[in-house]
């Protein structure tokens, strides 16, 4: 069996994908993009709180897709 086809998971929307590679593993994360005209630019990313939704086991991120676009 070859390696799985990571773009499967890489659906668009208000988000962006990344890889984060930690001890020989790939863990892919999805980020919410800001949504124009927000005000908050003007703070730096540091002074915002994080948030990390973090889905059970036979589930993968499209389970938080709703909660990202509030976030």
């Amino acid at each position: 069996m070859g390696r799985p086809d990571p773009s499967v998971v890489r659906i668009g929307g208000p988000w962006r994908h990344l890889d984060v590679h930690a001890n020989g593993i790939r863990f892919h994360g999805v980020e919410a993009e800001q949504p124009a005209g927000a005000d908050d630019r003007s703070r730096p990313l540091t002074d915002r709180p994080l948030v990390i939704l973090l889905h059970g086991f036979g589930s993968f991120w499209w389970s938080w897709r709703h909660q990202l676009k509030g976030l």
